[in-house]
């Protein structure tokens, strides 16, 4: 009986001490990490292109052309410039926290395995990637568990996966169609003709006593801040433009001139505007409505004198 205590505790002892080497072994892997130190190492002017990869194969892209950032798979769309330009500027200078694994198993665990994974980015310069990484589970508030794609160290980085956007919705410059009112000169829509006179504007067939300023600027302010929300295929919408259609042309202080032209589609709105081959879905609130003005709509009101009461009659 005793001998085979005396076994059982040797074979326990023996699990202890390679238990204490395996944890030693892992804890001077991950001691070897340097904490707070940059995460990648590239320049973001360098950058000509981000792919984002996310589950069940959905990607995007955006590309940097000489006019800005794009979206190629959606019609060339433009994007964010400041909304990609914020997301290098803060991979290119985001630090790592401590390694929290290195084992085989740790990447599905962590969602970082090349086929288990929140998103993968690419990012290139030309044709060279500079950074390509995948990102992964949750690892706080706005934390991550990130593994660069060449190592099996996994760290965690201060960035969260909505950030990182799949949708490419959710890139668009959602501000391409607005106008700063000082740079606009003139407007027409449908039988208002105006142009700005000094400081003011004036209104065709409208003397200044007879123009409702308040009107003018609620005109103004609907037409120069038209937000878009998404890129429509054409195939799908350019025929709306075959019928009835809220149409303005903006000419600005260059001389230069944009029509829009605002179709409805069910109770969405869909605007096309002359400089541009592509159709986005409009903001409903500012674009509904707009068709509605006229000369009579910017004519100010008189103000009827009260009928006096009774008792002021007699």
């Amino acid at each position: 009986m005793i001998q085979r205590l005396i076994a059982i505790g040797a074979v326990l002892l023996a699990v202890q001490i390679g238990l204490a080497i395996i944890v030693n072994k892992e804890s001077t892997v991950l001691e070897a990490s340097s904490p707070d130190t940059l995460f990648l190492s590239f320049s973001p002017a360098e950058v000509s292109s981000i792919e984002i990869i996310g589950e069940e194969n959905t990607h995007l892209v955006l590309q940097r052309s000489k006019d800005g950032w794009t979206l190629p798979n959606s019609f060339a769309a433009p994007a964010d410039g400041e909304q990609v330009n914020n997301l290098l500027e803060k991979l290119a200078t985001v630090k790592q926290g401590m390694a929290v694994a290195t084992t085989a198993g740790a990447p599905k665990r962590f969602k970082t395995a090349e086929d288990a994974f929140e998103r993968h980015l690419v990012i290139k310069a030309g044709d060279t990637p500079v950074a390509d990484f995948y990102l992964g589970s949750s690892a706080g508030f706005r934390h991550s568990h990130v593994r660069k794609a060449d190592q099996n160290e996994i760290v965690t980085i201060p960035i969260s996966n909505f950030e990182v956007e799949i949708d490419a919705d959710k890139w668009l410059d959602r501000n391409l169609a607005k106008l700063k009112k000082d740079d606009v000169q003139g407007l027409q829509l449908a039988d208002i003709s105006m142009t700005r006179d000094g400081t003011g504007w004036s209104v065709d067939n409208l003397a200044g006593d007879q123009t409702s300023q308040e009107e003018v600027e609620n005109l103004l302010t609907r037409v120069t801040g038209i937000a878009v929300q998404s890129v429509l295929a054409p195939d799908d919408v350019s025929s709306l433009f075959d019928d009835k259609t809220t149409e303005f042309t903006v000419t600005m202080n260059d001389g230069s001139k944009i029509t829009y032209m605002i179709a409805r589609q069910d109770d969405d709105y869909v605007l096309k505007m002359s400089n541009s081959d592509l159709y986005f879905k409009a903001n409903t609130y500012q674009a509904e409505g707009i068709g509605d003005f006229n000369l009579a709509s910017l004519t100010q009101k008189e103000e009827k004198d009260e009928e006096p009461s009774n008792e002021e009659q007699q």
